[in-house]
Order: C-alpha cells, then structure tokens, then sequence
C-alpha cells in the first residue's frame, strides 16, 4: 500500500510538471505571437463597433470646443494681408467668386466682423470669428502647417460664403488638434474623411450641381452640402452642423424618405479601409517638413503605455523587414527610427483607442488616455463598396495635397465664373458677401433637395 501511494503521488507530481510547462510554452508562442503581428486581429464584430462609433454623435470633435485657451490678440490688417503675401504669394491675384474684389479684403473682413451669413446665430459668428484669429495666429509661428491653411482659406474665399465657413471650422479643427490626444488628432483626420465623403454623397446624388449657376443657388454643391448636413449630420457625429443652418440658401430635406436615402448612400460610401488608408498616409510621410496631424512623438508615447498589458506590441508601430507585404512602400534611412503604420496595425490601434465604445478582447485591458503633447482584414471590411485606386487618391489629395483651385466648375466651387449671372444678381451678391444686403436672399423655389433615384 505504502509503495502504490507512492507511485500515485509521482504520478501527479510529473503531470503537475507537464502541466506548467505547457502553459509555459502557450504563452510563449502568444508572446511570440504578439510580437510578430502587433496583437491579435480584431474581430468582425469589433470592425463593426468601431464603425458605428465613428458614425456616430460620439465621435464629434465639436462637442468638446476647438480650443481651451483664450482667443488670440487681434492683429492690424496689415499684418493679417503681409502674413497672406508671404504664405500665399498669388493672393494679390485672387478675386471673389464675381472676379471682383481680392479675396484679401473679404478675408480680413472676416477676421474682424465674421461672415455676413452667420448675422443670426451669434455662437456661430464667434466660433468663425476665434477660428480664423487661431487661424493666422498659427501660422505666424511659420510651422509647416500655416502656410497650407492660409492657402486653403485663401481658395476657399473664391467660393461661396458657405464654403468659407465650413474652410475655417475645418482648419480650426486641424489646428487644435495639434495639442490634444491622439484620439483627438485621429478624430480630425476622421472629420476629414468624413466632409470627403459628403462631398462624394452630394455630386452623386445631384450630379447636375457643379455646374448650377447663381440663378438657382440652392441648387449648387455648397448650399446643398448644408441642406445635408443639416439632415443627417449630427447623427453622424459631423462638424459645421449649426452653421449649416445659418445658410439661407440652402434646399430643404422635407421628409424621412430623403434623409434616409442620404444617411444609407453617406454609410455605403464611407470606407473604413479607405480610412486606414487615410491615416496611414499622414503617419508615414517621409519628408522633413510634412503637414502631418498625427503627432509620431504621441504615437509612440500611446503605443508604450498601450503595450505594457502584453496584448499590444509597441514595436509594431515601427516598420518590420519581415512582413515587407503589410506596407505601402518603406521609411528613408533618416525615419528608421519613426513610426510607419500597416493598415493592419492601424486597425489595432482604433479598436483600442476607444475601450468604451469598443468591447476588447478577454485579454485587453483598457487603453489609456494619452497626454497632450505639452492578417487579413476583418469580413466588415471586405464588405464595404469596392475602393477604388481614383477615390483612394481623391481621398489623400484631399487629406494631404494641395487642394486644387475652387473657382470655376469645380465641385467644391459650386458655380461657373461669368455664366448665368446678370448685373443684378453680381449687385446682390456683393451686398451679401459685404454685409450690406437687405434681408436673406431670396430662396430658389421648390424649396427641396434634388435627390436622385438611382437604379438598385
């Protein structure tokens, strides 16, 4: 009895033993594995929860104010005109949307008084106002960002008051984003993507729109863009929704039926895929001075903290001579040492920025809030309308080129130069832009937005 008790007893003991080195070896090859990929690939439904909260009132960046500081010091108009020079040396050959007036004088006006549009909503006057003030404000400090949105406001003053309106929140946006958390930088390139998107939404829906004269204005691609973001736009955790409603020339979504028709073609046109790619192309830019909104220092500040559970690599923000096949080219020898993103990697890193609206894997724990600065994709994916080569270049043209001239028949323009326009209409457009008009202008009638059936 003695010696069988005896034999039991080893027994258990070596299948203890075989026991804890299994274990040992499971987390090993999990270790290994993490360190391979960067963490475990997200599942469907994890793509899904990240979608919705993208498009979503959650993801708003407006609900939490552009800026906690105080409003910078305004400057003499001289300055704000030498600043234009200097950042944007063909503004003195820049005119109105008439052809009329430098953009300069309009821009300044702006800077000082608002936009004549916004007469009736005061917060929104003085949301346009500090916006453009930042604006200039930023770049005076000569950061590489500056000169890009003096560039763009000055394009954006040969469009429509509108359009200049939704120019500055956008560039605000963008600037405030510099000293906040990578959920919030990753948010305004979401914002990006997003007025992209809608922009894509209005010509397909209305694709006479870009070349609808002043005689019928609420037929054009700006005021029909604010009918829409007046429809749909808060649901979808979208900026400029209230200065949307200040645009008096804007159509009317009269009923459910259209909206519905919007918010279904803004959600099959919205590509997460496309939206990877939209990050990964701010992150990997390679030259010295790039315009980026992601803050690589932030990034790897995050990537540490978010690794130290074991269920990130920290390391796969970097790029990896192994998996050559994940990335869009490779970083110049000077940038070895700086972040380059796969969209596989970049996926992770969304899943776990938002632990409250994203359910994490048994093994995450939650990933922390970043300070300010001071192998295959999921099926959900796969399921999104096919993104072509042209819309993925329109999209980081967009986010990251030099945004090409709106004056014109351009779709961001809205109109064509000199065509359907007769001397009243040129008179009562500049009393509008000036500030002096009497009264809204009068709205195209019927007052509803043209939206086209297309075939299923």
């Amino acid at each position: 009895a003695i010696w069988l008790n005896l034999i039991v007893c080893w027994v258990r003991f070596q299948l203890v033993i075989a026991m804890v080195v299994a274990q040992k070896a499971d987390d090993a090859t999990t270790e290994s594995e993490v360190a391979k990929t960067g963490g475990k690939d997200p599942t469907e439904e994890q793509s899904k929860e990240l979608l919705r909260f993208l498009l979503s009132p959650d993801s708003s960046t407006e609900k939490k104010g552009d800026s906690s500081s105080e409003p910078p010091f305004p400057m003499e108009e001289q300055q704000v005109k030498d600043l234009l020079t200097k950042h944007v040396p063909a503004v003195a050959f820049m005119l109105d949307r008439c052809g009329e007036s430098p953009v300069s004088h309009y821009i300044w006006m702006t800077y000082m008084h608002g936009l004549p549009i916004y007469r009736g909503n005061q917060p929104v006057q003085q949301h346009t106002i500090d916006g453009i003030r930042h604006i200039f404000q930023y770049a005076a400090t000569d950061h590489p960002l500056g000169p890009m949105a003096l560039r763009r406001l000055a394009e954006a003053y040969q469009s429509c008051q509108a359009e200049q309106g939704r120019t500055i929140d956008t560039l605000f946006g963008k600037i405030s984003g510099r000293d906040a958390t990578l959920q919030d930088q990753v948010l305004t390139l979401v914002d990006d993507y997003k007025a992209l998107t809608m922009e894509c939404v209005v010509n397909h829906l209305n694709p006479s729109a870009a070349g609808m004269g002043d005689e019928c204005p609420s037929r054009q691609i700006p005021h029909i863009t604010s009918a829409y973001l007046e429809a749909v736009g808060q649901q979808l955790g979208m900026r400029g929704v209230e200065a949307a409603k200040a645009d008096n020339n804007r159509p009317r979504v009269m009923n459910s039926r259209d909206q519905a028709r919007i918010m279904d073609t803004f959600k099959e046109r919205f590509s997460l895929q496309d939206l990877l790619g939209a990050i990964v192309s701010d992150v990997n830019q390679q030259a010295a001075d790039a315009e980026r909104v992601i803050d690589r220092e932030l990034l790897m500040k995050w990537a540490a903290s978010a690794g130290e559970d074991g269920t990130f690599d920290a390391h796969s923000i970097f790029y990896n001579e192994g998996q050559t096949s994940d990335y869009d080219g490779a970083p110049k020898e000077e940038n070895v040492f700086q972040p380059f993103l796969s969209h596989k990697v970049v996926l992770r890193i969304l899943i776990r920025l938002w632990p409250d609206f994203i359910k994490q894997g048994p093994d995450a724990t939650k990933a922390p809030q970043t300070d300010s600065k001071n192998d295959a994709l999921p099926a959900v994916l796969q399921s999104q309308p096919d993104a072509t080569n042209a819309r993925q270049s329109e999209a980081e043209d967009f986010l990251f080129a030099k945004p090409s001239s709106v004056k014109g028949r351009g779709v961001r323009g809205g109109s064509s130069k000199g065509k359907g326009k007769g001397k009243d209409n040129r008179r009562d457009s500049r009393e509008s832009q000036k500030g002096r008009g009497k009264g809204n202008r009068r709205i195209s009638d019927p007052q509803r937005v043209w939206v086209r059936k297309t075939p299923a």
